[in-house]
């Protein structure tokens, strides 16, 4: 819960920004909305694989722990692609350094 209110503050003070846009503010905003969809979309995965799993798959405890492997291996990744929007971002703000004439 937290990092969601972090995330609400920094989409906040993103859009209260906007006017003076950016390719960086782009790419945090893509890293936000990507951060704040994934997780209550997660959340519903995890909450609903055991009843998927065992009425619909007739799946055991250990099918169910690879089932759970793979949910947290996608959700690192989505949260891998979210961090790397950032990074992205933070690299884009800088500039290059000037070069000194002749």
């Amino acid at each position: 819960m937290p990092e969601f209110l972090v995330w609400l503050l920094a989409l906040t003070l993103l859009l209260a920004t906007w006017k003076r846009g950016s390719r960086a503010r782009l790419l945090a905003l893509a890293a936000l909305l990507v951060q704040i969809a994934s997780t209550p979309i997660f959340a519903g995965v995890y909450a609903i694989l055991p009843r998927l799993a065992s009425s619909r798959m007739g799946m055991g405890g250990s099918d169910l722990s690879l089932l759970y492997r793979f949910a947290s291996l996608g959700h690192s990744l989505v949260a891998a692609v979210a961090w790397a929007l950032i990074l992205a971002a933070f690299f884009s703000a800088l500039k290059a350094p000037e070069k000194p004439p002749g």
